[in-house]
């Protein structure tokens, strides 16, 4: 699972491809909750105790210059920082992959799903 990124990305060394493939492959997930509002039962001994909040999940997502370079095992290319912050409830009901790919793909203008 991955992302094709059509935008041309020029490297710093001059470098360009207009074909890269980002994947979560091998990236640490970091998740952390920030509960904002928080209803704690004046009972303790209650069985629900109701919170909402955000959650901010982390990655790093690894960039080949093609998807031809990945299967290869080449070198990735660039390191991006993926932070996204969503609500609990978005949270407990996407997978944590759908909610980082779709904040990826937000930093580019030409990307499509790569299988």
């Amino acid at each position: 699972m991955g992302i094709t990124i059509n935008d041309t990305i020029t490297l710093d060394s001059g470098l360009s491809t207009s074909t890269g493939y980002g994947s979560f492959f091998k990236s640490s997930i970091y998740v952390e909750k920030e509960i904002t509002d928080g209803a704690v039962p004046a009972d303790m001994n209650a069985s629900t105790i109701t919170e909402s909040g955000n959650v901010v999940i982390r990655a790093n997502g690894h960039l080949w210059a093609s998807k031809a370079a990945r299967d290869g095992n080449k070198s990735i290319i660039r390191v991006d920082n993926i932070q996204t912050i969503v609500t609990l409830s978005s949270f407990v009901s996407t997978s944590i992959y759908t909610l980082l790919y779709d904040a990826w793909k937000q930093q580019y203008s030409s990307v499509s799903d790569a299988i």
